[in-house]
């Protein structure tokens, strides 16, 4: 089916990428772990929420920090439990946080999964110290590429994202439960255009781009053409210094006076 072929085609993506990891692609095109190495300079205790495997886990650890993870897939912590990290198997709604513990919370790419993100920030916010630092990361639904590709933007990720959020709109929420906006740095998504370009193959060879006034002429691409397309498309963009603003990372800071 063209779901089938789009899901197929992603995942090939995904592979090839991740198959140059011994030539240090991922570091090299993965902004995040540059982020990683910003936020880790002054080592603490640091709690990361969706840590899956475990991936940023062991990053932070090399730095010298103090991990701890939550992640909902049972299979996903049972392998970074095996690399001897501390995790908690739960949804981030229902996951135990205590209080005023950690320097550091993340959440790379986890909040849009959350059906109730008050409660998460608000627990999460409780569980920093005072004056400790909340870093989100989240598909940039302002973006360039979602306004242009409109229902084929491929980072729309419908119903496994159950919220989109813009810099301003996640500002706006952590300062409800008193936090305050440090910076914002965007990414661009390592298959952003070529799953684009494949997504839009299968909607049609004249699609009307929701949210574009102009209807485009589009040759379909073969499935897997993104695939090839992943190996080059950040880099080029990185090398020439453009952004397409795919996603971003927020740092937010809780207030220094504790809880009353």
């Amino acid at each position: 089916s063209g779901s089938g072929t789009r899901g197929t085609s992603r995942i090939a993506s995904h592979r090839i990428a991740r198959a140059t990891g011994s030539l240090g692609y991922w570091r090299w095109c993965d902004p995040r772990f540059a982020d990683l190495d910003e936020l880790g300079s002054n080592p603490g205790t640091v709690l990361d929420i969706g840590c899956g495997a475990g991936r940023y886990l062991h990053r932070f650890a090399e730095l010298g920090w103090r991990v701890e993870g939550i992640e909902p897939s049972k299979s996903a912590a049972a392998v970074a439990r095996q690399q001897g990290f501390t995790v908690q198997t739960s949804p981030a709604e229902e996951a135990d946080y205590p209080s005023n513990t950690f320097d550091l919370v993340t959440m790379y790419h986890s909040l849009e999964h959350c059906d109730r993100p008050q409660i998460v920030i608000e627990r999460l916010l409780g569980a920093l110290k005072p004056g400790g630092v909340i870093a989100i990361a989240l598909c940039n639904f302002d973006s360039p590429g979602r306004r242009f590709f409109g229902a084929a933007w491929p980072l729309l990720e419908v119903p496994r994202h159950r919220y989109h959020y813009t810099p301003p709109a996640l500002s706006r929420l952590l300062k409800r439960y008193g936090a305050t906006l440090e910076g914002v740095h965007y990414h661009n998504d390592l298959d952003e255009l070529p799953s684009a370009m494949e997504n839009l193959a299968h909607l049609g060879s004249r699609t009307q781009l929701r949210g574009s006034r102009r209807e485009i002429g589009f040759r379909p691409f073969p499935p897997g053409t993104g695939g090839l397309l992943t190996l080059t498309y950040a880099p080029a963009l990185r090398a020439m210094g453009l952004s397409m603003r795919s996603s971003f990372l927020a740092r937010f800071r809780r207030a220094e006076r504790a809880d009353p």
